[in-house]
């Protein structure tokens, strides 16, 4: 019998992205799957049903100076583990580099998953350049593989990367017996149409320009009806609540707290439309799983899963911060059919992006040799 590839996947946080690539993988009879969580907050995680290992280290977030206790726990976890094989999810990290020098010091082989994108501010930019400067290029050089979830974050790690060949992308996957779209004679109507918004209340996922859009299309146009539906808790829900009265548009806006992960399909199904505008957004998945559950999208140019989206088809891309190209966008979709358009996303999702099937794929890189 062939000995088990021992596998060790570091990251801060749990998510559904991981969970889902993991529990397939967990399928393969010659790998054994551990997942080391570096932070407390598991919570998201809870509901979802898990097919490998995982070791809650329990302690805060990896920055500032109680990294020294953090650092020391992640080496004891690695050594415990004693993989073949590390996968280190995030690429600019205190804990990245605790990772890397155990990987080479035991001359185990590290996968680098990143998500990072060209920096958008100047602060950002130097630190990127000081962190690649000492020690960031070097975990590079190291890893064997750099894996991305999206397009500009392969660009951006093609950039930094000598050997380019290395740099791989590959879109998060869905569990689609998890998120499916409602059956064919439920008929979805277009008035009102009802949006739908996923997302904490935090400035960067700019809640703020949908009320803008819903405001301008509301003002110029009385022939159309459309209710927008935010989801999500946050510190900013009571400012954003509170600007929704001063426009006079609580019958048009709704507010629904957080729901168990496995109750959010039927969010989804009871929405027309899904938005996420937001100003930067790694992935955003609450894309792809809304179209696995035939739930068109609109998003932001600034969210990794426009690469989704087939611009017409299953949704539209709007250029970050633009509340008018939103509106028009919006004003498109009510007037195109959007059974059409939603099952154009679900059959998108299920050829392309099931989660097993890009399980299959992410196996056949990192056990690449």
């Amino acid at each position: 019998m062939n000995k088990k590839i021992k596998i060790t996947w570091v990251t801060i946080f749990p998510h559904p992205i991981y969970t889902f690539i993991l529990n397939s993988l967990g399928k393969q009879s010659n790998l054994d799957l551990t997942e080391v969580i570096l932070s407390e907050n598991v919570k998201k995680q809870d509901s979802m049903k898990r097919s490998f290992k995982t070791i809650p280290t329990n302690v805060l977030m990896p920055f500032g100076l109680k990294n020294l206790r953090y650092i020391k726990n992640i080496k004891k976890v690695l050594h415990k583990e004693n993989p073949d094989k590390i996968i280190l999810n995030l690429y600019i990290s205190l804990y990245s580099i605790q990772v890397y020098l155990f990987a080479k010091r035991q001359n185990k082989d590290l996968i680098l998953v990143s998500e990072f994108r060209n920096p958008d501010r100047k602060v950002k930019k130097i630190l990127f350049s000081i962190w690649n400067f000492i020690i960031g290029k070097k975990i590079i050089n190291y890893s064997k593989r750099v894996l991305t979830w999206s397009k500009d974050s392969q660009k951006f790690m093609q950039d930094i990367t000598a050997d380019k060949s290395k740099v791989k992308y590959l879109q998060p996957g869905i569990d689609t017996n998890l998120f499916y779209s409602k059956s064919s004679d439920e008929i979805r109507l277009n008035e009102p149409m009802q949006l739908l918004m996923v997302a904490r209340f935090i400035p960067v996922k700019n809640h703020a320009v949908l009320i803008k859009a819903l405001t301008k299309i509301l003002s110029e146009n009385n022939n159309i009806d459309i209710t927008v539906t935010f989801l999500g808790g946050g510190q900013l829900r009571d400012e954003i609540e509170n600007k929704v009265k001063k426009l006079d548009l609580s019958d048009k806006v709704k507010f629904l707290d957080r729901v168990p992960y496995e109750k959010i399909r039927e969010i989804y199904n009871e929405h027309d439309v899904l938005v996420l505008p937001s100003k930067k957004e790694a992935v955003g998945m609450v894309v792809p799983e809304a179209m696995a559950c035939g739930t068109p999208v609109i998003v932001s140019d600034s969210v990794g899963a426009k690469d989704y989206v087939v611009e017409g088809q299953n949704g539209f891309v709007f250029k970050t911060g633009d509340h008018e190209e939103l509106a028009e966008k919006i004003l498109r979709m009510s007037k195109m059919d959007l059974n059409k358009m939603g099952k154009h996303a679900a059959n998108h999702i299920r050829e392309n992006y099931e989660a097993g099937e890009v399980a299959d794929r992410f196996y056949n890189i990192i056990t690449k040799d």
